[in-house]
């Protein structure tokens, strides 16, 4: 529920310029639905009648450009728009005209570039090289597929200009793999690829991103948060059009870096804590064994403090209790506490609940029991555990990764247990959605580093598939 506007008091909102798909999965009306599954109010600017369905496109009548521009200058008496998403526009001239408009109130935009319905229709068929560029260097990030990109990227380097997300769904390989390129970087978001296909799925996704931008997110997070809901919306039906209606408001991300505090050096879990999010890690599980409740409380507070301030996820090992005391973001769960479905009524549907597994048998089991996400090990032997299921290794997490994939089991799976530096490239090949560490950062001088170099570790992985979607330097 929103609440009600007063003349001091502005909503969180996100505004939409594509066209009308009758359907509705792609175009104006799939991004309003996204950005309300979000808690963004979303507003939605018409471009063109389409007639199309799920598997077919027979056409569209465009909306002129005065009629756009007329559509915008009216919300904008009333709104203040920080973030508007263009899909489905006519030509570049008409998109310049449409932003500026938009620059009046210094919005941000995000261009999702259609160049190509999928049943063949091809829109701008001419790009003059000064318009695209004039455009580019006023948006903030553009999201265009493989295709898309390669059209533009010929026509000057488009990363020059403005961030580039170029999505990879429509790419091949065993993980659907998004490239953000940012300020001279590269930075890769990988999951494993799904047995499904939505129509109008690039376009949810470029939504989900401008809807977290709206509430505060930073890009790489934005990106991140997306990802996970846009799994969600794949997920939802055996359809080519997917459901919004059910999917939690608060999305469930999963991070593929995930960090379990210990205590190390003198350092509290706290300490520790603040030296990881500081370096960019976005996961932090608080593992306190043997010690009060009180002492257990104190350093959850701190920790969800540290996480809230760098829009990191704050999860408690265990202790349900404590993390509905705290508002934890969730908590992980062995295989021998609290029932996960016992969890979830205690904690509600917008936590995040994990499990722990040593089989392919204890994954289905929780899925079955609701769980957001599945810790498999361990990978090697470790210390930090008493009671240590058999040890998988690299062979044990193909052969289970692998039973998922043949059995439709897509929850994401993080590897655990003893993983070392050298270890990451090989589990990443697995098909595993990603590792949960402690002593690989905590026991290093230089934990900034030691974690830029996991990240590597995940990137290097990648490049391959960089590389095979004709990646500009």
């Amino acid at each position: 529920m929103f609440t009600p506007i007063t003349n001091n008091q502005q909503p969180t909102t996100a505004l939409s310029i594509a066209g009308f798909d009758p359907c509705a999965g792609a175009g104006v009306l799939a991004d309003v639905k996204t950005f309300e599954q979000h808690a963004v109010q979303g507003f939605g600017v018409n471009t063109a009648n389409t007639y199309q369905n799920d598997t077919e496109f027979d056409g569209l009548d465009w909306c002129t450009e005065q009629q756009i521009v007329q559509q915008i200058e009216v919300l904008q008496r009333r709104f203040q728009i920080d973030f508007a998403k263009i899909g489905l526009i006519e030509n570049l001239l008409v998109l310049k005209a449409v932003i500026a408009q938009l620059k009046k109130q210094g919005t941000q935009i995000i261009w999702d570039p259609v160049l190509k319905a999928s049943a063949g229709f091809e829109f701008h068929s001419e790009l003059d090289k000064s318009d695209l560029v004039k455009v580019l260097e006023e948006c903030y990030l553009i999201t265009p597929n493989k295709d898309e990109y390669e059209i533009l990227n010929e026509i000057c380097e488009i990363s020059s200009h403005c961030h580039v997300l170029l999505k990879g769904g429509h790419a091949v390989g065993v993980n659907s793999v998004d490239i953000l390129f940012a300020e001279g970087k590269e930075i890769p978001f990988s999951n494993t690829r799904l047995n499904a296909s939505k129509h109008g799925s690039g376009c949810v996704l470029s939504a989900a991103i401008t809807a977290n931008l709206a509430k505060g997110f930073k890009l790489e997070k934005a990106i991140k948060n997306a990802k996970g809901y846009i799994t969600q919306y794949l997920n939802s039906t055996d359809t080519l059009l997917g459901h919004h209606k059910g999917l939690q408001t608060l999305v469930k991300e999963i991070s593929n870096l995930q960090f379990i505090t210990q205590e190390a050096h003198g350092l509290s879990h706290s300490d520790i804590c603040k030296n990881v999010v500081e370096s960019g890690v976005d996961w932090v599980q608080l593992r306190m064994k043997e010690v009060s409740d009180a002492e257990y409380i104190a350093e959850a507070i701190k920790c969800k403090t540290l996480c809230a301030k760098h829009n990191s996820t704050f999860i408690l090992n265990d202790r349900v209790d404590i993390a509905l005391e705290v508002d934890a973001d969730g908590v992980h769960l062995g295989k021998n506490d609290m029932k996960p479905s016992d969890a979830r009524k205690l904690l509600g549907d917008d936590k995040i609940i994990g499990g722990t597994a040593n089989t392919f048998e204890d994954i289905q089991h929780l899925v079955k029991q609701g769980v957001d996400y599945v810790g498999l090990g361990p990978f090697r032997f470790t210390e930090t555990k008493k009671n240590l299921s058999p040890v998988l290794g690299l062979e044990g997490y193909s052969e289970i990764i692998k039973q998922c994939h043949q059995s439709g089991v897509n929850i994401p799976v993080v590897a655990i247990g003893g993983i070392q530096l050298k270890d990451i490239e090989a589990i990443k090949s697995t098909g595993i959605f990603g590792i949960a560490v402690s002593g690989l950062i905590v026991n290093t001088d230089d934990r900034n580093k030691r974690i830029k170099e996991i990240k590597q570790a995940f990137s290097s992985q990648l490049s391959a598939i960089s590389s095979q979607l004709s990646v500009i330097k």
